[in-house]
């Protein structure tokens, strides 16, 4: 029984790159290529493909080796040998990996070694025909790499610190794989393939993307206040002044229930989510979980206290502008404390300020190499009694920039996406962005203590009960309204 492995979705974070470059080619029907310039003393900067199942184990078998450097050589053949299921195989020591195309193989989730079944799937999938390792380098391009130069190869299990991707089997062969350095994320089937009833080949299918329903979220939008003191005509959640902060044994609880289901990522929000006075502490406790905690502030000032320790636990923080000053008084706080630019990213609120006030918002972002999120203007809350600049003109704008490189690197939310989606469509395929809230995500108030597919599109939501055991209130609520969504 083979497996292939079909691609759902991918979320790109940080972009990040290496010298050597070792890629997997997932060969269309009908395609063929045979193993080519295999130098045999290890896979470093030279160009090579290996296509055979006898190449492909070799090059398997040292990158597992390589994963287990801190096992007694001996120990480290024998898990090489049961992994791959393969008493007899020959592990060669010698055969290294350049240390930039090493595959990080993803830790369990909550745990610090890694995940041995999501190994043994993946492997199963590249020995299977149609799947092609590919190695070269950025210096130069043999014929054949030029070929497949336009084709997306998955690079997910590059060399990161710290073993830091982690993986959550959602049954069925579904996988997801979460880099917490940069954020990205990929989701894959592994599927299995009977030899008389499918083609030859390895191809990657994006087919499977609207079928797959995950058993609970990646990611958990979570308001711990509806305090906040900025007044922002068009705030959605309509938080005020007066509005109070979330119980923290509630939002402890809440954050226990999420690492019990594995989640990978909490997004703060309020409200102020820096004003509740706990915050810090669910940061802390978040990070202990395994779980990523990011957060969208409006405030500055913690960023000029000294003994501050946010950023330690968080991956990272969105500052919302609405002016091109927004964006000069983030980079100050940054650059006084030397902290990397990487670690902030810019909301924008789409509407809440004229288009040539973006162009310079966006303009600025670049001059600071500042990614900047799009967010779509939701009509919940004051959004209803504001009136939005127009906006439509917005991807001609972030076109225009980028013509003169001024366009910094963008991102859009799921309502942006959706109410343009007929445009994005054309340049994107459809695994790289999502139209509907809700089928790998969650929203959760932390004062009504209600969860929802989203914020803002006015669903009452469904209470999570009182005995603050609240996993099996969350999944139950995520799996009903699973059942409805579409793309």
């Amino acid at each position: 029984m083979e497996k292939q492995l079909r691609l759902l979705n991918v979320r790109y974070g940080l972009a990040t790159n290496s010298s050597s470059s070792h890629s997997l080619i997932f060969l269309r029907p009908g395609e063929q290529l045979g193993d080519k310039d295999i130098w045999g003393d290890g896979y470093g900067w030279n160009h090579f493909l290996l296509a055979s199942k006898e190449e492909k184990l070799k090059y398997l078998a040292a990158q597992v080796y390589q994963a287990f450097e801190e096992l007694h050589p001996d120990l480290r053949v024998a898990v090489v040998r049961a992994i791959l299921d393969d008493a007899s195989l020959e592990v060669d020591p010698n055969n290294y990996i350049d240390h930039q195309s090493t595959w990080s193989f993803p830790r369990a989730f909550g745990k610090k070694y890694v995940d041995a079944d999501f190994i043994r799937e993946v492997i199963a999938s590249v020995r299977r025909n149609g799947v092609v390792i590919a190695g070269g380098n950025d210096d130069e391009a043999p014929t054949w790499k030029k070929k497949y130069d336009n084709r997306w190869y998955p690079r997910m299990l590059t060399e990161t610190a710290n073993n830091q991707i982690v993986c959550r089997n959602d049954g069925n062969g579904q996988w997801v794989v979460f880099n917490k350095d940069n954020g990205n994320k990929l989701r894959f089937s592994v599927v299995e393939m009977l030899s008389n009833d499918h083609k030859n080949d390895g191809w990657i299918s994006s087919g499977d993307a609207s079928n797959h329903h995950s058993p609970a979220p990646e990611l958990v939008d979570l308001k711990i206040t509806d305090y906040c003191p900025y007044d922002c005509p068009f705030c959605y959640q309509t938080s005020t002044r007066s509005g109070v902060h979330g119980e923290s044994r509630n939002i402890y609880a809440i954050i226990s229930a999420l690492a019990e289901m594995k989640v990978f990522e909490i997004a703060f929000g309020g409200g102020e989510p820096t004003l509740h006075p706990k915050f810090g502490e669910f940061l802390q406790y978040a990070y202990r979980q395994d779980i990523v905690a990011n957060f969208t502030t409006r405030n500055l000032a913690w960023l000029s206290e000294k003994d501050n320790h946010y950023l330690d636990y968080a991956g990272a923080f969105a500052y919302s502008v609405d002016e091109p000053s927004g964006v000069e008084a983030l980079v100050q706080a940054l650059d006084k404390r030397d902290i990397s630019h990487h670690r902030a990213n810019v909301h924008v609120v789409m509407g809440a300020q004229p288009i040539e006030t973006f162009r310079n918002i966006l303009a600025k972002a670049r001059e600071f190499t500042l990614r900047v999120t799009l967010l779509g203007y939701k009509m919940a809350g004051r959004g209803g009694e504001f009136t939005p600049f127009d906006y439509s003109t917005w991807l001609e704008t972030a076109t225009d920039l980028q013509k003169s490189d001024q366009c910094p690197t963008l991102s859009i939310d799921t309502l942006l996406a959706k109410e343009y989606e007929a445009r994005i469509s054309q340049v994107l395929p459809d695994w790289m962005y999502h139209t509907v809230d809700g089928r790998h995500s969650a929203y959760i108030d932390a004062i009504s203590m209600k969860i929802a597919p989203d914020s803002y599109s006015g669903e009452a939501g469904q209470g999570l009960g009182e005995s603050r055991d609240y996993s099996g209130s969350i999944r139950k609520a995520f799996s009903e309204w699973q059942t409805g969504l579409k793309r």
